[in-house]
């Protein structure tokens, strides 16, 4: 295993480590080179043998392992990226996630049920059936929307994310800035319907099974079950929909989601954009740079949705 276990093993996932060296700096650095020796140590505590890296890595170290002659999925995260509420999120889930096996706090390192089939959603999305991708995510949204809050939990409430818009000032478009915070402000005074929300549900975080879609990858916020079309509406980054103009991909998603869903649209427009506006700001937080893509969406979606 510690042949196969040295840095090579990362070949192939340069987003990944520039992802990691970029966000972290030095400490990022640090931990990449510690991965090989805390993958090993996590296999002598927990009984799985390394198989192999998954493709398209982005924040987290994700790999195939074998367990007790099962394959299983191994995620560890740099320290600053907690996978505790992950953990949590997931076992609440139940039957629409991944079963997890183990969590270590001191090694934020997760082992959990291998997803078969597992392929993305956002596979249907590449090969021409966006619509289709869509209302399975108001299906699955659909499901969640009774998602109970755990007692004890450490999720925040969608109302603090506002904060983190704060930092594109000077570097947004001032009217499209105040737009989203004086919506996250509106939407989030009546807290009569919150649940536990995923709050990252988007195409590559849904993944095939023999047992339906299951998610993977929440983020764990409280909120209106409405505040997931949010992540949704700007994805797949990698694959976005090319075949009409933007403003027409954003109608026709918008108004699948005004169909398949029992909410107001547009309570589901105000959500869309401020999400995307926070995506914004945490590209912004941890690359130091506003992505123009990311932009040209919130743009067209104000232009869409106000």
């Amino acid at each position: 295993m510690k042949k196969q276990l040295n840095l090579d093993y990362l070949q192939g996932n340069t987003y990944f480590v520039d992802n990691i060296k970029e966000i972290y700096l030095e400490i990022g650095h640090q931990w990449l080179l510690n991965l090989p020796t805390q993958v090993i140590q996590l296999s002598e505590k927990w009984g799985f043998e390394f198989t192999q890296t998954m493709p398209e890595l982005s924040y987290s170290f994700v790999a195939l392992v074998k367990c007790q002659n099962k394959p299983a999925i191994i995620k560890i995260a740099p320290p600053q990226q907690s996978l505790a509420r992950e953990s949590l999120c997931l076992s609440s889930f139940h039957k629409d996630s991944p079963i997890i096996f183990h969590f270590d706090e001191k090694s934020n390192a997760i082992l959990m049920e291998y997803i078969y089939p597992g392929e993305p959603l956002k596979n249907l999305v590449k090969a021409g059936q966006d619509e289709q991708a869509t209302k399975i995510i108001c299906g699955i949204i659909r499901e969640l929307r009774f998602q109970d809050i755990p007692q004890q939990h450490s999720f925040k409430h969608l109302s603090e994310l506002a904060n983190d818009l704060s930092i594109l000032k000077g570097h947004f478009d001032e009217k499209l800035l105040n737009k989203a915070i004086y919506l996250f402000q509106e939407l989030t005074v009546d807290r009569s319907e919150d649940i536990m929300l995923h709050g990252d549900l988007h195409h590559d975080n849904i993944l095939s099974s023999d047992h339906g879609w299951k998610i993977i990858d929440p983020h764990g916020y409280i909120g209106e079950p409405t505040a997931e079309v949010g992540a949704m509406i700007r994805n797949p980054y990698n694959c976005f929909p090319t075949d009409k103009p933007l403003r027409k991909i954003l109608e026709r998603r918008l108004s699948i989601l005004k169909a398949e869903l029992p909410y107001d649209i547009e309570r589901i427009k105000a959500w869309c954009y401020c999400i995307s506006v926070l995506s914004v700001a945490w590209t912004y937080e941890g690359f130091k740079k506003v992505n123009a893509s990311e932009v040209a969406l919130v743009q067209a979606l104000s232009q869409v949705c106000f």
